[in-house]
């Protein structure tokens, strides 16, 4: 069928080689903007993950200040931060306060203040960073998508 289209152009006068450039130059602007958008994307969760690094990190030096002030440890090793876990932390941070008799101590307020401030800020740059991992990954499984991701390297990113 398609060596008589292609016969058939070459009797009307058009040519075969004109009707392959424009083919061969439509996939080649795809795949331009598949792999500019592959890139784009791998880079936007590149920069949201940094993001929660840099809130995460943040946490730690605040639970690092208060714990100097109440006396105490309150870092803990944790693979992780979710919903669960900073408000188990925050209702044990606010004990500790209570506990140990610094209510009205107005760095101790301050910094509280700033972890849950901070607890807000962790879970927003999560939650962007697995949509933005959601939309790379989701990307990176669709065909034709999927050509292009393969043949330069893109895979998707673990869960």
């Amino acid at each position: 069928m398609i060596i008589f289209a292609l016969f058939a152009f070459k009797v009307t006068g058009i040519g075969v080689l004109p009707i392959l450039l424009v083919i061969t130059g439509a996939i080649f602007l795809w795949g331009m903007v598949v792999l500019n958008s592959l890139r784009t994307r791998k880079s936007n969760t590149d920069i949201y993950l940094q993001n929660v690094g840099k809130v995460a990190f943040q946490r730690v030096q605040l639970l690092m200040q208060l714990g100097e002030l109440l006396n105490t440890n309150l870092v803990v090793d944790q693979e992780g931060y979710n919903e669960t876990k900073l408000t188990t932390e925050s209702k044990t941070i606010a004990e500790s306060i209570e506990n140990l008799g610094f209510t009205d101590n107005n760095e101790a307020k301050r910094l509280q203040t700033a972890l849950s401030q901070n607890a807000s800020l962790l879970l927003q740059t999560q939650k962007k960073f697995r949509s933005a991992r959601g939309n790379y990954n989701e990307l990176c499984k669709h065909m034709p998508y999927r050509i292009i991701a393969s043949l330069f390297g893109f895979k998707p990113l673990a869960v």
